[in-house]
């Protein structure tokens, strides 16, 4: 049975052009919603200081269901859909409080690491007992609809980024403000990394003018994090961007985000999005023009 882990509202910084909750902040609450679970399995914060180690999303899925706007309240449940020594699978779910519907779910695999090293450590089996006390099931509209869930590819290197394509959409150094406790980039920089670099991937499309129509936007429907490293407090990252699929209404892209200093690849992430009709709030058609320059920008082959 699924538990509370979280109940807050929108706030108005939190939202974007669209005047929704920008979807950084969605990864930003599920992070500490799994603060509150490890609580739950024993592992609360306190308890992980004591250990000297860290509970950490490595892959997380999330579907973006329905908008949350400025001031709207919400609540998060979950709980554990599957567990083993070296994983957790945790799924949540971020309701709106006022309508009862389902705003986003969060599919997520959560492993316990070494807070200086960062190697993984086993799961005991009093966590393990505690993880038996909150199953969940995943529903259907938390599952896979648009990415196929495939096994990720291995690392990639930002030569391999530049020699395919891959557009520069974002540069930047991680601020220790973006880091959690022990130095290291929180879950929600990420997403935030990516949500920066559209406008530079829309600007070289050439859609810049298209996207000027003030009742046109888009919108994530679906996601897929894959978190390889966690950089520390000071390091210069850089991401690269690519279109790699377009569907009916949809159309998808990947971005790998590098260490530059190391070269280590930090993220494997892709999206899946929607054009969005800003005053119905539905999703509407590309135009012929914008599903042309689309389809001139897909790589072939591009993989999280």
């Amino acid at each position: 049975m699924t538990i509370e882990l979280a109940r807050d509202s929108v706030l108005p910084w939190e939202c974007d052009r669209n005047d929704h909750l920008n979807m950084q902040f969605y990864v930003g609450r599920a992070s500490n919603a799994l603060s509150a679970l490890g609580v739950v399995l024993g592992i609360g914060p306190q308890e992980l200081v004591r250990r000297g180690q860290v509970l950490t999303e490595v892959e997380t899925h999330i579907r973006f269901l329905r908008e949350l706007r400025s001031g709207a309240p919400f609540a998060i449940t979950g709980g554990i859909a599957d567990a083993n020594e070296q994983q957790l699978r945790v799924f949540l779910e971020l309701m709106n409080v006022a309508t009862g519907e389902t705003s986003a779910t969060f599919n997520s695999l959560v492993e316990l690491r070494d807070a200086d090293n960062f190697s993984r450590v086993a799961f005991d089996a009093s966590i393990l007992d505690h993880a038996m006390q909150v199953p969940a099931a995943v529903p259907a509209y938390g599952a896979p609809r648009g990415l196929k869930m495939i096994e990720p590819r291995p690392a990639p290197t930002l030569d391999e980024a530049v020699r395919i394509g891959m557009m520069p959409s974002y540069e930047g150094v991680a601020r220790l403000a973006d880091c959690d406790a022990h130095g290291r980039l929180k879950s929600r920089l990420y997403m935030a990394y990516v949500f920066g670099a559209l406008s530079h991937i829309f600007a070289q499309l050439r859609t810049g003018e298209m996207q000027r129509n003030e009742r046109r936007s888009g919108a994530a429907v679906e996601y897929r994090l894959v978190y390889r490293a966690r950089p520390r407090a000071g390091a210069v990252l850089a991401l690269r961007s690519g279109m790699s699929a377009l569907g009916g209404k949809t159309f998808s892209h990947i971005h790998w985000l590098f260490d530059v200093e190391s070269g280590e690849c930090a993220a494997t992430i892709e999206a899946v999005s929607v054009g969005l009709d800003l005053e119905t709030r539905k999703a509407i058609d590309m135009t012929p023009e914008l599903r042309a320059l689309y389809q001139a920008a897909l790589i072939p082959g591009l993989t999280v």
